[in-house]
């Protein structure tokens, strides 16, 4: 308790402080007392996501967005839903709160707030669960590898999609992992749809997997022809509109046909033309890729031993693992498209790659070398990301906000949305 009250007064001495603890404890073992702290991580990237200051040349969805939610200004939230023509509700709830607020940097700040702290609550959860003892430095290990790949900046500027698709898989994690089969993961399942309409999509794929028990090659035939299904959902669109979900599909369909079909021009093109895309849709190839033989070499090969000594199914044998499996053969079937459509389904991968490489590493303890060296690699890509953030934005001022900040500011603004509601 003492801790969270200090990350929520002082998030950049917290961070300082957690980073000194790790050094001087490395190889000490890891304890869990409470999981309770997965928030204190959540509030720093949220912090950070609050701190991000942007040039006027920049344009993203996040600044896209703050535009947006000046324009809802002396709206009503009725209002706001008749001129939805998406029907984007949770959207539409999401910034009506935050145009309350009076200050639009608290999106960002819920966006990062929420995505990490689900992000190292699985991380969390899953080595409690572990059979196997973890140390302090395999943990950290674990955590730069979830978070270096694809940048904080890029997640939390991205807002809606990757949220989206957070809550869906954090859903799943609850059912199929915890048991927790209750109204509350019903909501995280379902109502992502009304964030994004790509949403639906991640839920199929989750649905799908309740009902497979292995890893189907399957999959890899529908990533193949993954460009020709979307054809074919959009040559038969007019079939799915129907009562509310049908407008939301109709929705996703057409635009996933669209960034398929948008080679050139605009966002395309510069997309194309961009070293850092280019190198991030690189190494994300390779890390899904190097994911993908993982399961096939440990779990699935553990999965029909256990399965036939003990005839069920343990905690890691889960479907869990399946639905990322799936996730991975997903986005390698986005490469074709260059828009943002790869990226989007492969953070989920890396973001809760720590519950396939925590399988991996519990039962084979040979893979550990292995498995530092993929920490080195993916340290590296953490300070690519660095620079790639200076680039992209006001970096000595974004540092320079993370410093100041505290939590009484934004607690106050919170406080405000919600009296403005009422």
């Amino acid at each position: 308790m003492i801790l969270i009250l200090l990350s929520f007064l002082f998030p950049t001495l917290t961070l300082l402080s957690i980073l000194i603890y790790v050094f001087m404890n490395w190889n000490k073992e890891f304890y869990i007392k409470s999981k309770k702290i997965f928030l204190i991580f959540g509030y720093i990237f949220g912090v950070y996501g609050y701190s991000m200051s942007f040039s006027s040349e920049v344009e993203n969805d996040l600044t896209r967005y703050f535009l947006q939610i000046q324009e809802l200004h002396g709206l009503s939230l009725s209002k706001i839903f008749a001129l939805d023509t998406d029907k984007l509700y949770v959207k539409d709830i999401l910034f009506y709160f935050v145009e309350k607020t009076g200050n639009v940097h608290l999106l960002p700040f819920i966006v990062g707030f929420i995505i990490y702290s689900i992000v190292f609550y699985i991380l969390f959860d899953t080595i409690e669960r572990s059979k196997r003892k973890f140390r302090i430095s395999e943990t950290f290990m674990l955590a730069i590898i979830a978070i270096s790949i694809l940048s904080p900046y890029t997640i939390i500027s991205n807002t809606r999609c990757v949220l989206a698709y957070v809550l869906i898989t954090f859903a799943l994690y609850r059912f199929i992992v915890q048991k927790k089969r209750n109204l509350l993961t019903l909501s995280l399942y379902i109502l992502p749809i009304w964030l994004h309409s790509s949403s639906i999509i991640v839920i199929l794929i989750g649905f799908v997997c309740l009902f497979i028990n292995s890893f189907s090659k399957i999959s890899l035939i529908l990533a193949l022809s993954l460009s020709t299904l979307i054809d074919l959902a959009h040559s038969n669109v007019s079939k799915f509109n129907i009562a509310i979900i049908g407008p939301i599909l109709t929705n996703a369909i057409n635009k996933a046909y669209y960034y398929l079909h948008w080679t050139e021009g605009g966002w395309a093109t510069e997309v194309e033309n961009s070293v850092s895309s280019n190198l991030n849709r690189f190494v994300g190839s390779i890390f899904l890729i190097l994911i993908i033989i993982l399961i096939f070499k440990y779990c699935k090969k553990n999965k029909n031993i256990e399965e036939k000594k003990m005839k069920k199914k343990t905690y890691f044998e889960s479907k869990f693992i399946n639905y990322l499996y799936f996730i991975a053969i997903f986005a390698l079937g986005c490469l074709s498209i260059k828009t943002g459509a790869f990226w989007r389904f492969e953070s989920i991968v890396l973001l809760f790659s720590p519950v396939i490489l925590i399988y991996v590493l519990e039962n084979n303890e040979s893979f550990i070398k292995y498995f530092k060296l993929l920490f080195l690699f993916c340290f590296g890509m953490f300070f690519v990301n660095i620079i790639y953030q200076m680039r992209n934005m006001n970096f000595s001022l974004t540092m320079y906000n993370y410093l100041i900040c505290n939590g009484f500011k934004i607690f106050i603004e919170i406080i405000k949305g919600l009296i403005n509601i009422l």
